[in-house]
């Protein structure tokens, strides 16, 4: 693999569009060729299509960097469409193969989707004006780990009833049923509960460092402005903890953080420039400030004090 990333770094801007190009290609062909060729021998080729989709993500970033920013505001908003793209694409597929007696292929491709999730779910967030794009990362996260949750729990519930011996135990498949249903529902509930907590306790440590930076703003004296850095610093390690997170999830080797890390040394920068300058600066602070305002004005819309 080393090896390969080396190889693909040599590559012209052309050549790996090219080659971006020809692995999306392959992508929709191996994600399409189970429902076009309904054989077993291509139920294992949506695995394939979620390999070649990051491989072309990973060729093109160079290129789509190189992009204008209108541009590339347009192109990061294509995750939202693919996700539409697939919710139908499943329920195609779950629709069609479940009235058969082999439902493998329905089951197949609703486990694809649960395992894109969980594998890589954040890597189809646009990493591009994060701070911008906070209010619907938040809702994304949430709602995309949901869906892959029901999609991963329905394919299990078909894998089970189309087994030879469902109609043997067929009571005990009911129960079965029933405890995933309710599972399935808690689960759902928690993941957005958790959204809401993050967000209110997001809000708050912003709103906290705003009010350090504008009572460091309108200090006149040396002595007391020291103090005020001091209480500034930190605010803004109270919410550097909490830009760590995860959104849906507490596991920190899966799930997509409040923000890329790019994003949160960024915004570091920004705020320690305004609270380290040995006087007042403007310009600093404005930028700042204005940051701080988008972050809270996205968690605005989620705030639950009593979750």
């Amino acid at each position: 693999m080393n090896l390969l990333l080396e190889r693909l770094r040599f590559l012209s801007g052309r050549q790996r569009l090219l080659a971006a190009g020809m692995a999306a290609t392959a992508a929709v062909g191996a994600v399409a060729a189970p429902i076009a060729f309904p054989a077993r021998v291509w139920y294992a080729t949506p695995f394939l299509g979620a390999v070649l989709t990051l491989a072309a993500n990973r060729l093109a970033r160079p290129w789509f960097e190189g992009l204008p920013a209108t541009w590339r505001w347009r192109l990061t908003s294509l995750p939202v469409v693919v996700i539409g793209v697939l919710f139908i694409t499943v329920a195609m597929v779950a629709v069609t193969c479940t009235g058969t007696a082999d439902q493998t292929l329905a089951a197949g491709s609703l486990f694809v989707v649960w395992m894109f999730n969980f594998a890589g779910g954040g890597l189809a967030e646009p990493t591009d004006f994060p701070l911008h794009r906070l209010r619907g990362r938040l809702v994304r996260a949430a709602c995309a780990r949901v869906f892959a949750l029901w999609c991963g729990l329905a394919g299990l519930l078909l894998l089970t009833s189309s087994s030879h011996a469902a109609h043997t135990y067929r009571p005990s498949l009911f129960t079965a049923t029933m405890t995933l249903l309710v599972a399935g529902t808690a689960a759902s509930l928690k993941i957005f509960a958790r959204v809401r907590k993050l967000s209110t306790e997001l809000h708050r440590r912003a709103q906290d460092l705003i009010r350090s930076l504008e009572e460091l703003r309108d200090a006149a004296e040396p002595a007391g402005r020291c103090g005020m850095q001091a209480g500034a610093r930190r605010s803004w390690d109270a919410l550097h903890i909490v830009l760590r997170n995860r959104i849906e999830t507490g596991f920190h080797l899966q799930g997509t953080f409040v923000l890329p890390a790019s994003a949160i040394r960024g915004l570091e920068a920004t705020v320690m420039a305004a609270i380290d300058a040995p006087a007042f600066d403007a310009a600093r602070h404005r930028v700042a400030l204005s940051r701080l305002r988008v972050i809270r004005a996205a968690c605005g819309g989620h705030i639950d004090t009593l979750v």
